[in-house]
């Protein structure tokens, strides 16, 4: 995200832990509380294998 400034916004954990649980299996309803270690670690691993896997295709095409 860019600002008209130039500046980088700050974005802290409260921005990114949502969506890294929700990555996880976390649904994020009402009553499910916060998610935990595990469902952020899983999170964070397919944010991983996302990455890696755009990161391949990218240099498939770049051949």
């Amino acid at each position: 995200m860019a600002r008209s400034d130039g500046a980088q916004p700050n974005l802290g954990g409260r921005y990114h832990l949502p969506g890294l649980a929700a990555l996880g299996g976390h649904l994020g309803r009402k009553g499910d509380g916060p998610p935990g270690w595990q469902t952020l670690w899983l999170g964070r691993r397919s944010l991983r294998l996302l990455v890696e896997g755009v990161n391949i295709a990218a240099q498939l095409l770049d051949d």
